[in-house]
């Protein structure tokens, strides 16, 4: 009998536990019916890193059973004891170099975001991304000729994977439970390519191509400086608190109003060393790892009267003046703090680089040189556009989002800190892509206005010049989610937020109740009124302002998009009277709360969600989810510690207070396992 060479590893992330270092007592082993040697069969949840060991009672360590790792969620690198014939490890990944170079196993809790397969790798093995939970993007160079089976199994988070055209064998089930967290991106050359049109897997065809010509026109600050005025006396400046700082995961804003203070002293001080304090040098101008400089205080702004800005260096000596009057932009080149003297009713939104400041619609080449980091070490470029609301568009498909959150509109209900400009935030949260950014095209629009009354705004970007009364068929769609929402689906008397659609290029989405959504809806058709209706009733959810279960947020935009369809009489696909529940494991049935509360699959999350509403109004009554909203929302004002999130117990505990302590395990009695 020959010696196997590898059973590969499987894991899941629900178990969180405290990670510590394999031990010898940590790993689990079982001898080879030959008796050659051991393959390692379990191991202990808890443990952090796994050292493979070359021999086990005197005999080698030769194989890793399919499910060794299955519950060790925190596992972030591999290693290998010196002696160890078969395994090698590299960067904490668990590689074999017969019978070809492969990557048999890699870390379900990786500490980076972005990893790149080494050269001279031939395969992929089977199993070896299962469960991972902490990548966003996966190169997978040329040469690389086989997926192994179930290779992106039970994934935890949305990958990205940039699959090669040397791609020859694809193995089953390669999506199990999983399959819309990893969109491929690559060449429609790929063997991927077929294989994710005849499985249903987002692919986003990348083509290499020198940039398009650029159109747009770049333009300095509208700005001049304000030599010969004198400055105050730094006795005389009225320190300002500090208010809305946005620290996104990619984007370093701070926005301030000054209209309270600028009515009793005239010279404000705003201190900003301590919003961006990891980007601030110390004393030998080193700032954090992989963190850029600041180099000085920029950004856009509005004032009622004539204005004067005055930027100071970390020492608190004056670098640099400017005067400035109703919208404006401004650049302060090595400024720490900002001083505003004079003036009336100014607002500032402020950024630590200096931003490309356009002067119109066009195509931009992307520059890699221009790129800054911020504290995550994500690379990022600011944008000014002089319109109050501003869009963009890759010259590539970003379907699925190949820079993760790509281009982000800092605005996104208005232009507070200015009537005029906006700022937009490009960043690119995978490193293997900054050398190719010189590829890439942006097309850079403004938002039109098309239709705004008190409650709704419809916008779209110029370029689609969509017809007069687009905004107003839209609006009529939202009056219609209202309606049938309110008081059946949404309590009678919770307020509804300002609800803002963009027709901008984007994949549909909503945050913050505003929607965006992309060129395929610039066509107005009754069929996409469900997909209106389904993003409008996410909108209205967002009011809370909390995050709550995929499942329960895409069941009730999916069950109540089609109420609003069937009231406006226009068709829809419907959901099957039926459904195939293969999908779930007997683990996930017999704790079906924890798969519903933990679900990120899109593919399963939308049915999930839409039978156990259907469930719930069926049993309870069409205003059950109404109760349980209204349940939601009282939680969420009688606790200031939640933060963005309620925690699983209390969103169980408003579900099931409104219908049954064991509703949950009812869904499964009654519907999944139902003959």
């Amino acid at each position: 009998m020959k010696r196997p060479v590898l059973c590969i590893a499987c894991l899941f992330i629900f178990l969180f536990a405290f990670a510590a270092a394999a031990s010898a007592d940590d790993l689990t082993y079982r001898k080879l019916k030959d008796g050659s040697g051991y393959e390692i069969s379990s191991c202990s949840a808890s443990v952090k890193t796994v050292l493979i060991p070359a021999e086990h009672n005197g005999l080698p360590v030769v194989s890793i059973a399919g499910k060794a790792f299955v519950d060790c969620p925190n596992l972030t690198a591999f290693s290998v004891e010196k002696g160890q014939s078969v395994f090698y490890a590299v960067d904490g990944v668990l590689f074999v170099k017969k019978p070809v170079k492969t990557l048999v196993r890699f870390p379900n809790a990786y500490q980076k975001n972005a990893y790149q397969v080494p050269k001279g790798v031939k395969a992929i093995g089977p199993w070896a991304f299962a469960g991972q939970h902490t990548l966003r993007a996966l190169h997978i160079p040329e040469g690389v000729e086989s997926f192994g089976d179930y290779m992106f199994a039970s994934v935890g988070s949305q990958i990205a994977v940039y699959v090669p055209d040397s791609l020859k064998k694809i193995g089953k089930h390669l999506f199990q439970d999983q399959q819309s967290n990893v969109p491929f991106f690559g060449s429609a050359k790929s063997k991927a390519y077929k294989y994710a049109q005849s499985n249903n897997v987002p692919y986003g065809i990348v083509r290499k191509k020198k940039p398009d010509k650029q159109t747009v026109k770049l333009a300095k600050p509208d700005l001049k400086n304000a030599e010969g005025i004198p400055e105050p006396d730094p006795g005389s400046f009225w320190p300002v608190p500090l208010e809305s700082v946005h620290n996104y995961d990619f984007n370093i804003s701070y926005t301030q109003t000054l209209t309270g203070f600028q009515k009793k002293h005239s010279d404000l001080l705003i201190a900003l060393d301590s919003v961006w304090d990891e980007i601030t040098p110390d004393a030998e101008g080193k700032t954090s790892a992989r963190l850029d400089a600041r180099t000085g205080l920029y950004g856009i702004g509005t004032t009622a009267s004539e204005t004067v800005l005055r930027g100071y260096g970390r020492d608190g000596t004056l670098v640099g003046t400017r005067v400035v009057n109703g919208d404006f932009t401004f650049s302060l080149p090595g400024a720490y703090s900002l001083g505003v003297s004079g003036g009336s009713e100014t607002s500032l939104r402020i950024l630590p680089y200096e931003p490309v400041t356009l002067a119109g619609s066009g195509i931009l080449p992307l520059s890699p040189d221009n790129l800054h980091y911020d504290q995550d070490g994500n690379a990022i470029q600011y944008f000014v556009c002089p319109f109050p609301y501003s869009s963009v568009s890759f010259s590539m498909p970003n379907y699925m989002n190949i820079f993760s959150y790509a281009f982000w509109d800092v605005n996104n209900e208005s232009a507070e800190s200015s009537p005029r400009y906006s700022i937009l935030c490009l960043s690119l949260q995978d490193p293997y892509l900054i050398p190719e950014c010189s590829q890439i095209s942006l097309s850079f629009d403004h938002l039109e206005i098309l239709y705004q009354n008190k409650s709704f705004t419809c916008a779209a970007s110029s370029r689609y010049k969509l017809k007069k009364d687009y905004g107003k068929k839209v609006y009529n769609i939202l009056k219609n989610v209202k309606s049938v929402m309110k008081g059946v689906y949404w309590p009678e008397k919770l307020k509804i937020n300002h609800i803002t659609v963009r027709v901008n290029g984007r994949y549909p989405s909503s945050f913050d109740s505003v929607i965006q959504l992309d060129d395929f809806f610039a066509k107005f058709s009754k069929r996409d009124i469900v997909s209106f209706a389904h993003e409008m009733v996410h909108a209205v959810d967002q009011t809370l302002g909390y995050n709550l279960p995929g499942c329960w947020l895409e069941g009730r935009a999916e069950y109540i998009s089609r109420k609003v369809c069937d009231r406006m009489k226009t068709g829809y696909d419907k959901y099957q009277s039926r459904y195939n529940w293969k999908f779930l494991s007997d683990r996930d049935k017999d704790d079906f709360f924890r798969y519903y509360y933990e679900s990120v699959n899109v593919e399963t999350t939308y049915p999930v969600g839409y039978y156990f509403i259907r469930y719930l109004c069926d049993t309870y009554g069409e205003n059950i989810t109404a109760q349980i909203t209204q349940n939601i929302a009282d939680e969420i004002k009688a606790n200031e510690n939640y933060r963005w999130s309620l925690p699983a117990d209390v969103f169980k505990s408003c579900v099931t207070r409104a219908t049954d302590p064991d509703v949950f395990q009812h869904f499964v009695r009654d519907v999944i396992n139902k003959k």
